[in-house]
């Protein structure tokens, strides 16, 4: 038989915060990490770099790889945190912890190497990785906080 599974105020407040987070790095993802370009323009332009013997733009490469990682383990997170608190799977407490501080360190991580892709191309930050951090750390942060209802 299944055992009904509780559903307090706080974990829909936590399922809130953790949605947001999610959508916020959707957008990030898919937003301009520098002013007027996005990761798929940067990418864009380090193949063209590539064609006439330069370097990949410096930070670029880092910067795409922790911000898909930052949106999987945002979503692994998530799906997860839901299995819990909604379907009432048990023993998973410690993978949404651990899912929740990876979340946390490559949504960090991306901010840093978009600083570093900024400073190398002399451009301005774009609303991409602020929101690629703050989604991650709603939903790094929420994963984490489950832990503790």
């Amino acid at each position: 038989m299944s055992k009904k599974v509780a559903i307090d105020v706080k974990t829909l407040a936590l399922c809130a915060i953790i949605l947001v987070g999610l959508i916020l790095a959707i957008v990030g993802l898919f937003g301009d990490f520098l002013k007027n370009a996005s990761l798929s323009e940067i990418s864009d332009a380090n193949d063209g770099r590539k064609l006439i013997g330069l370097d990949p733009i410096k930070g670029s490469i880092p910067t795409m790889i922790f911000a898909w990682a930052t949106f999987a383990l945002a979503i692994l997170s998530t799906l997860c945190f839901a299995a819990v608190k909604f379907l009432g799977v048990k023993g998973a407490d410690k993978i949404i912890l651990l899912l929740g501080v990876l979340t946390v360190v490559c949504a960090i991580l991306v901010l840093v190497f978009t600083l570093v892709m900024k400073s190398d191309l002399e451009a301005d930050l774009g609303a991409g990785s602020i929101l690629m951090l703050i989604g991650g750390l709603l939903v790094g942060g929420g994963a984490v906080a489950s832990e503790k209802l």
